[in-house]
């Protein structure tokens, strides 16, 4: 349980809502290239996170913007390499340009879920990480144990996600289920208030489970969220929650 919000977001991702999002963010996650982004909307998004002093993360995915990087690719091992090596050199390149420190990364969509079950591709993936960015933190899904990959408790950063159903085991219900994702303020708030209020989440089966997690994910790519954000902003700050 949590004691107050640390909010992150994905951002860089063509929605435009840095400006909208920035103020209230402990951390961003910014596209590098592989599911969207290129120099323009990561310079974009480093200057109002500089800005407002939010902690600035990389945001690697599969090298496929048709899908969004949210499909597994059938992609050899050493390409998937090469695409994540390179998403991360351009990022760290516009950082070193704009001044801005990399604290942190994490995976975006398939690439997020793959490492966790994959242990090769996870392995590879922190070995271009910390090549490439040095000692940074691995944002990861609040059900995975740090012992398991092999990583101390201060090497992560565990996040639940305010805007998504859970599975009774702590795994994103995915996308292609019904009520994957939350639409309206008043649900996504009610999720939100509970994790800080409880600790808990309320799975897709109607039952409460006690979860790990040091910020809360909001999705800048959100169909609702330049309607639904200003609304859920002012009701937690009215609930003393923000």
């Amino acid at each position: 349980m949590s004691e107050s919000i640390q909010l992150n977001a994905d951002l860089g991702e063509g929605a435009q809502v840095e400006d909208l999002l920035m103020p209230h963010l402990s951390f961003c996650n910014i596209a590098c290239g592989g599911h969207y982004g290129d120099e323009t909307s990561m310079r974009d998004a480093l200057e109002s996170a500089l800005k407002y002093g939010v902690k600035i993360g990389a945001h690697p995915s599969y090298p496929d913007q048709e899908n969004f990087g949210r499909v597994v690719m059938d992609i050899s091992l050493e390409d998937l390499e090469d695409a994540i090596m390179s998403q991360l050199m351009d990022f760290k390149n516009v950082c070193r340009s704009a001044g801005a420190p990399i604290h942190h990364v994490k995976a975006h969509g398939a690439l997020y879920h793959q490492i966790i079950i994959d242990r090769t591709l996870r392995e590879v993936f922190l070995k271009i990480v910390y090549l490439v960015l040095g000692d940074v933190k691995i944002m990861l899904p609040s059900h995975v144990c740090a012992k398991d990959l092999h990583l101390d408790r201060s090497d992560i950063i565990y996040e639940a996600f305010g805007d998504r159903r859970y599975t009774d085991h702590l795994r994103l219900l995915p996308r292609s289920e019904k009520d994957a994702v939350l639409h309206y303020s008043e649900e996504i708030e009610n999720q939100i208030a509970n994790l800080i209020k409880e600790g808990k989440v309320v799975s897709n089966s109607g039952r409460s489970h006690s979860i790990q997690f040091d910020t809360i994910c909001l999705h800048g790519d959100h169909q609702q969220l330049k309607t639904y954000f200003p609304i859920l902003i002012q009701n937690l700050k009215d609930k003393g929650l923000l």
